[in-house]
Order: structure tokens, then sequence, then C-alpha cells
């Protein structure tokens, strides 16, 4: 099922981030998948990490970047299905 607005997510168990020039590498350990993040995905691993939802984090996004509402939802739900496939994050509620 696809993510939607009203989803949450958390940071898989056996999954490590490091934060390097404002770019986020990611590996989740059980798998060996390694991600790397442009500065809005370390902006969206980080709201991700603290667990907010993704409507909360499209809010933040949409008062932080100059782009179309639509266009941010787009690619945020884009993200987080990338992630969410490659098992480095999990969905909490739906």
């Amino acid at each position: 099922m696809p993510p939607t607005l009203d989803d949450t997510f958390a940071v898989c168990a056996d999954v490590v981030s490091r934060e390097v020039e404002g770019e986020t590498v990611i590996l989740n350990l059980d798998t060996s998948t390694y991600f790397g993040l442009n500065d809005i995905g370390t902006h969206i691993w980080r709201l991700l990490s603290e667990g907010q939802s993704l409507g909360t984090i499209l809010d933040v996004l949409h008062r932080e970047y100059e782009a179309p509402r639509a266009t941010l939802e787009r690619d945020l739900l884009e993200v987080v299905a990338e992630l969410e496939s490659k098992q480095l994050i999990t969905r909490t509620s739906a």
C-alpha cells in the first residue's frame, strides 16, 4: 500500500545513518542496503526519525522551501515509498 499523509514511520532497528556535509548516508546492516539522501531528503529523514506524520512533514517542508505544495507532497511520498521498499523505515500507523 503506498504511503499517505496520515502515515507515520520509524527507522528500522538494523538501520544506521550518518549526516555528512548536509547529506545523509543510510545503511541497513541486516540487508546491506545502502542509500544516500540530498539535503532535502536529509531533512525528511530527520523528521521521520522524530516520528512526525507525513502530513506534518509536508507542512514543515512547505514552510521552509519555495515549491508548490503539490510538488513537495509528490516528492515526499516518493522518497518515503523508496525508503520503505528498501526496508530502511517501517510504517507505524496508517
